[in-house]
């Protein structure tokens, strides 16, 4: 290793946001995995999915990526340089919290599909989803008015109180 990158340069300019969540992932249990899940807010998908097509207007290729079901996306490349409103930090969250499930969860919280690849179940799942519903929100914040800011942090603040994100 050469030298540190600081996450701005790794996630964009609201990168301390980002590497919040990560750690958030990193340590996630079943426990608060149940709770992020729980809490999640019905319409949080709907904001996901907005917020991307939000970032997608300004992507060099984003025009064909629009108005598709954007919920749990975690990058589209192709659309754009970044892959993403954060870098590859949507898929580095999905990779700890798979790693939680995997190390922290009962023997169902992680499977494989007939590719190998994990599958998380629940309420693995929806606590990724609420991850990066506030990964979203936080670390690209121009994407998200205040109401779709509240929607995508319901789970978040309820688990981890309101000053962490």
């Amino acid at each position: 290793m050469l030298e540190e990158l600081s996450p701005p340069v790794l996630f964009g300019p609201h990168g301390d946001n980002v590497i919040r969540v990560l750690e958030a992932g990193l340590a996630l249990d079943e426990g608060r995995a149940g709770e992020l899940a729980s809490a999640r807010h019905p319409e949080a998908d709907e904001e996901y999915h907005k917020a991307w097509d939000r970032w997608l207007v300004d992507q060099p290729e984003g025009a064909h990526y629009r108005n598709q079901d954007h919920a749990s996306t975690l990058s589209i490349p192709g659309a754009g340089p970044s892959r993403s409103p954060i870098g590859h930090g949507f898929s580095l969250i999905w990779w700890v919290v798979t790693k939680s499930a995997q190390h922290r969860g009962n023997p169902r919280s992680c499977t494989h599909d007939e590719d190998g690849d994990p599958v998380l179940a629940d309420p693995w799942e929806s606590a990724l989803s609420a991850l990066l519903d506030t990964a979203m929100t936080c670390g690209a914040p121009h994407l998200s008015g205040s109401e779709a800011t509240t929607v995508l942090t319901t789970a978040w603040h309820a688990v981890f109180g309101p000053e962490d994100a």
